[in-house]
């Protein structure tokens, strides 16, 4: 796909065919990640892929959307104990709470769920977000999304919606017409978009904040000061009484409890009210 409004059309064996790479091939790609000491993790399609990708040391198995029926091949990367990602695109409820259960029944507790948005050219209200909520409140495994818009906005807004991976296609900008081209990052950006989803994933911090002992406190709360000087035994008017930061005396929060007491010393004007002033 070149943009938008082209679209080309290839015979689909032939796509495949194209793109065949041998089990040598594989292991000499692979063995690069070995040697820089980065994790990869290997999409497979039958028992014989999966077998290899856990021979060459990969990290985690992928069960592509096209297998989430696949209860076969599900039962079979179970034996082998790596991480699983289970990608759900294009698949409905139903089917991926089906193909849960199969992990859940052998017992299996390292699942990825991943939410797979449809591809271009469907319309952005197919990429059904919040999906990825969903997956959080009603399964016991972390989410992830796989990235098919043709911009890097969905990967901010996946982990904000609490997504802890994002799977993105990378290509060189000389790439313009092949499969899945439209919707992958060029890797000039990826340095840039990496750092950002780090800092947009440090940035979500807590759901709750509770502040200790030690954390910074606001210099700007206001505390109750007098209006005009104000003598020893006057009866405390809202009148009487005004604001001002930093805090020094009584809190504002407490407006209402000290309106109505009596002032056991005088107090000038813009002297912050304190407790010892009143009775």
């Amino acid at each position: 796909m070149s943009d938008k409004r082209t679209i080309i059309k290839e015979n689909l064996r032939k796509i495949i065919e194209r793109k065949i790479v041998s089990f040598n091939s594989y292991e000499k790609i692979f063995s690069v990640c070995k040697k820089k000491k980065v994790d990869f993790i290997l999409s497979v399609y039958d028992f014989e892929g999966a077998s290899f990708a856990k021979e060459i040391g990969c990290s985690a198995l992928k069960i592509a959307s096209s297998n989430i029926t696949h209860k076969p091949l599900i039962d079979y990367v179970c034996k082998l104990g790596l991480p699983v990602i289970l990608d759900t695109g294009k698949s409905s409820y139903d089917e991926i709470k089906r193909s849960i259960n199969w992990f859940k029944r052998k017992k299996f507790s390292k699942l990825h769920l991943q939410h797979s948005p449809y591809a271009p050219p469907h319309s952005l209200k197919k990429h059904d977000l919040l999906m990825i909520e969903t997956f959080l409140k009603e399964f016991n495994y972390t989410v992830g999304l796989s990235d098919h818009h043709n911009s890097n906005i969905m990967l901010y807004a996946a982990v904000t919606l609490g997504a802890c991976t994002v799977e993105k296609g990378i290509k060189s900008k000389l790439i313009k017409n092949d499969t899945d081209v439209y919707h992958a990052m060029d890797i000039e950006d990826f340095k840039l978009v990496n750092k950002n989803l780090s800092e947009i994933k440090t940035a979500m911090g807590k759901s709750m904040r509770v502040l200790k002992k030690n954390d910074p406190k606001h210099l700007y709360r206001m505390g109750i000061v007098a209006k005009e000087t104000i003598k020893n035994g006057t009866k405390l008017r809202a009148n009487d009484l005004t604001f001002a930061f930093p805090k020094k005396g009584i809190p504002v929060e407490e407006f209402d409890k000290i309106v109505g007491k009596k002032l056991i010393k005088n107090v000038k004007k813009f002297q912050p009210i304190k407790k010892y002033h009143i009775k």
